[in-house]
């Protein structure tokens, strides 16, 4: 098989993954697909050069990553599209209350956010994937698709992702990179229903695939916060992960 990257996403269904070919032309379409667990999604393209998805990855013992604080006081702002997360012991309780009691204990006073808590089991689908998968690890990296857009067009876009003014302004980043976003959006939302993912899935994923090709065909355009990232107690990297278009 060519070798190839991917981009991967949450959605409703799981997993959207956006396959795209290292060693051909860029005229050559991503391909698509739905896994329904990280498992799956690892199991199916572990030979990838690089995999970026859009979950926090290496975990605290205490305190809050410095990844994710960088991450806001790159969006400015519109800072609240990055989530703060807290340690791993957090992701350890068993509801909202006791989580959100456990996080003041460990972070200072401040609480845990609903929507972070909401994705929590995904959050550890995924450490256990890198946990149990040695080899996943430095292949499977974090990244996040505001960052990645602000990597690609130097520059924040302020419309929010789930209106069509910002999806216009991060479709038109991607044009100036690959010819067929319209076609290829277009494709997926006729190929799934709406219950198993959005319009922003599609080029949330997307972006993520662009950055991994662009950071694996030329290594300097990769780019990392913070820009030496430290390791969890599990000795996985805290870092977000983007690319700079030249």
């Amino acid at each position: 098989m060519d070798r190839f990257v991917v981009g991967v996403d949450g959605c409703k269904a799981g997993w959207l993954c956006c396959l795209m070919p290292l060693d051909r032309d860029l005229q050559i379409k991503p391909t698509y697909d739905v896994c329904v667990d990280f498992q799956s999604a690892w199991d199916r393209y572990h030979g990838a050069e690089l995999i970026l998805v859009d979950i926090p990855i290496g975990l605290a013992r205490s305190g809050l990553r410095e990844c994710d604080s960088l991450a806001k006081k790159i969006l400015g702002k519109y800072n609240s599209r990055v989530f703060l997360t807290p340690p791993r012991s957090v992701f350890d309780c068993e509801s909202y209350a006791d989580a959100n009691d456990h996080c003041r204990a460990v972070c200072g006073g401040r609480g845990l956010m609903k929507q972070l808590w909401a994705i929590a089991p995904s959050i550890q689908e995924v450490d256990r994937v890198l946990q149990e998968h040695p080899d996943a690890r430095g292949v499977v990296r974090e990244c996040h698709p505001e960052i990645c857009f602000h990597g690609l067009s130097g520059s924040m876009i302020s419309h929010n992702k789930k209106l069509d003014e910002g999806y216009e302004a991060r479709v038109e980043v991607l044009r100036k990179l690959v010819p067929w976003v319209d076609e290829v959006v277009d494709e997926q939302l006729h190929r799934f229903q709406r219950k198993v993912l959005a319009r922003d899935d599609v080029v949330d994923a997307l972006v993520a695939a662009v950055t991994a090709r662009l950071i694996c065909k030329d290594k300097s355009c990769e780019r990392t916060l913070p820009e030496n990232p430290r390791a969890d107690e599990t000795g996985l990297a805290m870092e977000m992960v983007y690319a700079i278009s030249g």
